[in-house]
């Protein structure tokens, strides 16, 4: 990973951190119980021994440098280990899909799990839903740096699900955030999205979505002020983009498109609820290796949101007028699964190449976000609480994103589970104490 001030002339000026004691106050999260409206997933296990979580709210928030020119730069190619926080999120307690599978790239020979020295993709690694922190891993096949990227998996476990990486910083004034990634068609349950989120509203159980799906029922786009894009799609990646103001999104199709000067595609937005043909590219990708551009960038007149074709040139979605928050702000890659191999969707649909067995694996790259300035996330937030990153002290907790489910099927607060005897550091465990979980009983 590189962290620094880009500054004219290509020069690399420092970039200094400014660190943040844990304030005293202690808050807790309280939300309303919501009884869902019902779901078609049977379900077929009883909900594990939870524990909710009490945080330290740090006060006061550390202030953010602003530098003299240029931009703080983070980017990483996985030729070595990032520092990027996960985030793993159910939907609930109850499994409904696969306890445990298969992901792409197994483990090379006389290597540990740990090891990022992987096999071909067509090989395969076991996943597990009680190991969150192992849905996402590094992946240098047979030893090849030239080839090195990241792996993550949202499994087919509990109805919905996402896994999520994010740099371990709070950025002020994102400008552009740009990844590469197989465009393998895998169905539309199975899609990634890029959210720039709020810092003090990014809570790994409450996580929006776009397009409007069950992934969370309390915070929306418009609940937490956050900005973001999706590539659902029924075959190949398309195009959506949300905000406060439309939360479900925009959806842009082929017709009206125009031909930008350097060959580029500018789409149209779908005309409200009229008929529209979506636009997508890479249809009917089956090949798992090749990973493709992907660009979100703030200009002056919108937010644009560009994929590349096969023949490397980029189609962009653009959304007139609409800026991302200002910071301070997390920025989230998350890939989702909605039922992910349901009707025969993920692993093997369209006759995709992934081995994988109950969950679809993306593989990603070059991760690059570019901004005026940064802190790291344990600063900002003062310590290494599971309820803003699930790695650092907590590796194995995990987030219920529509909260436990009773015995009778009724959603409760959504909670953090850790695991009984789940090790948290000294410093984590300074930060917040254990509490029984709440379970409606009654």
């Amino acid at each position: 990973m590189v962290i620094g001030l880009m500054v004219a002339g290509g020069a690399l000026a420092t970039f200094v951190v400014f660190g943040l004691g844990v304030g005293d106050e202690t808050v807790e999260r309280i939300v309303d119980e919501v009884v869902p409206d019902g779901d078609d997933d049977a379900v077929s296990a009883a909900p594990p021994t939870t524990t909710a979580r009490v945080y330290v709210e740090p006060s006061p928030r550390p202030e953010l440098p602003t530098p003299a020119e240029g931009a703080v730069v983070f980017s990483c190619d996985f030729t070595v280990a990032c520092e990027l926080d996960q985030m793993v999120q159910y939907r609930d307690a109850f499994i409904v899909g696969y306890e445990e599978g298969t992901a792409d790239h197994g483990i090379a020979p006389d290597a540990t799990f740990d090891d990022p020295i992987c096999t071909a993709p067509e090989e395969t690694r076991p996943w597990n839903r009680a190991q969150p922190y192992a849905l996402t891993y590094r992946c240098i096949p047979m030893g090849n740096l030239d080839a090195a990227h990241q792996m993550s998996v949202a499994p087919d476990t509990t109805g919905y699900s996402f896994t999520a990486s994010s740099p371990n910083l709070v950025f002020d004034d994102v400008e552009r955030v740009s990844f590469t990634v197989n465009m393998t068609s895998a169905g539309e349950r199975n899609f990634w999205e890029v959210a720039v989120i709020p810092a003090d509203e990014t809570w790994v159980d409450g996580m929006p979505c776009i397009p409007d799906l069950p992934c969370n029922d309390f915070y929306d786009y418009d609940d937490i002020g956050a900005v973001g894009v999706g590539n659902q799609a029924h075959e190949g990646s398309g195009f959506q983009i949300g905000w406060p103001e439309v939360p479900d999104g925009v959806t842009f199709g082929d017709a009206d498109s125009v031909i930008l000067d350097d060959g580029s595609t500018r789409l149209a937005p779908c005309p409200g609820d009229i008929f529209c043909h979506p636009a997508v590219v890479h249809e009917g990708q089956v090949d798992v290796r090749s990973r493709w551009a992907v660009v979100v960038e703030a200009r002056d007149d919108g937010l644009w949101f560009g994929q590349e074709e096969s023949d490397g040139v980029m189609e962009w979605a653009v959304a007139d007028g609409v800026v991302l928050p200002d910071g301070p702000v997390r920025v989230l890659l998350k890939f989702h699964g909605y039922t992910p191999t349901k009707s025969g969707r993920g692993p093997g649909f369209d006759d995709n190449l992934s081995a994988s067995e109950g969950a679809f694996t993306w593989h990603w790259d070059d991760f690059e976000v570019i901004a005026g300035s940064a802190v790291p996330s344990a600063d900002y937030y003062g310590d290494l609480n599971p309820e803003r990153f699930t790695t650092a002290g907590t590796p194995e907790c995990v987030a219920f994103a529509q909260g436990q489910r009773d015995e009778r099927n009724r959603t409760v607060a959504p909670l953090i589970s850790c695991p009984e005897g789940a090790v948290v550091d000294d410093e984590a465990g300074a930060s917040f104490g254990v509490v029984d979980a709440l379970l409606v009983d009654d």
